[in-house]
């Protein structure tokens, strides 16, 4: 039972300092997980392809209708973050 504790609190310790080792990049993002300006555009391109691709293999397997789940959330979640994207981004000039 000791055993089992040491090895509870070593992996409570690793999982700690994990989430303290976060990158700066990291931290500028904004908490709801909305992605940086520059890759804003490319997410977005990407999530489209994705959900398209696993809407037209979901007709074939409807065991892949989860994923098409997935896609739309994930894209709906990326286009929520738009004003939050559009209020960091510096007007070229």
């Amino acid at each position: 039972m000791a055993s089992f504790r040491r090895i509870a609190i070593a992996l409570t310790i690793l999982a700690a300092a994990g989430c303290a080792g976060a990158t700066d990049a990291a931290a500028q993002s904004s908490l709801n997980g909305c992605p940086k300006a520059e890759q804003y555009g490319d997410m977005m391109k990407q999530l489209v392809v994705a959900s398209e691709r696993s809407r037209a293999m979901a007709e074939d397997n409807p065991l892949l209708l989860a994923d098409v789940g997935y896609y739309d959330h994930a894209l709906a979640a990326t286009r929520r973050c738009a004003p939050t994207v559009a209020a960091i981004t510096k007007p070229a000039r």
